[in-house]
């Protein structure tokens, strides 16, 4: 009876000790994932640079100064000439001779007439030689050529607004030691400035193209 008793008490002791793992209720409360911290990473401000203007490169950067004289040829057929004047102006007045009056002329919208003063000279041992027609000269302003124009009725007629020489230059034969000095006039744009423009002449494959600037 006693080994009943004591049996019993066993098994309910058991029992009581023993926990089932479906029935444990855990409490401990769940471990929460950290939240993420954002972390802003300042943008550098790039230091600007001091940009360099580009200057403008010179058309013809060998170019003579105004007045130089260019010599070409050799004994027999020599001549040198020079270009030693140039300026702009809105408008010039010349002398009609059909009319009696002074005339004026303007140019296009836009535009401005360029006077320019030159001479050529027969320096060889030759009875003639020839100086370069008008249109020879070339003015270049920005890349673009502009050729010398004549609007007026007779190309002997006296400009008498602005002062300059009484003759066009025309060119054509010149006895030794002869001159033909004269002046030649182009319409340009209004924009031109003699200090960017230049004069090209065209004295053909054996005396060159020599260039003057126009300032």
């Amino acid at each position: 009876m006693r080994f009943i008793v004591f049996l019993v008490a066993l098994v309910l002791l058991f029992s009581a000790g023993c926990v089932s793992m479906d029935t444990v209720n855990d409490n401990t409360p769940a471990t929460e994932a950290p939240t993420p911290v954002k972390i802003t990473i300042p943008t550098a401000t790039p230091t600007p640079q001091a940009t360099e203007v580009p200057q403008p490169v010179e058309q013809f950067p060998d170019a003579m100064e105004l007045k130089e004289k260019y010599s070409y040829g050799g004994v027999e057929d020599g001549r040198v000439m020079s270009i030693y004047n140039a300026f702009t102006d809105e408008s010039y007045w010349y002398h009609s001779t059909p009319h009696g009056y002074d005339w004026e002329f303007k140019p296009k919208e836009g535009n401005q007439f360029l006077f320019i003063e030159l001479w050529v000279e027969h320096n060889g041992t030759k009875r003639e030689l020839g100086a370069p027609p008008s249109g020879n000269f070339i003015v270049w302003f920005e890349g673009v050529p502009y050729s010398s124009t004549e609007e007026r009725e007779d190309a002997v007629e006296r400009v008498t607004k602005p002062e300059i020489l009484e003759d066009d230059y025309v060119g054509g034969i010149l006895g030794r030691y002869a001159k033909s000095e004269g002046f030649l006039i182009y319409e340009v744009p209004e924009e031109l400035r003699t200090d960017r423009a230049y004069l090209q002449v065209n004295l053909g494959n054996v005396y060159g193209n020599p260039v003057w600037k126009l300032y």
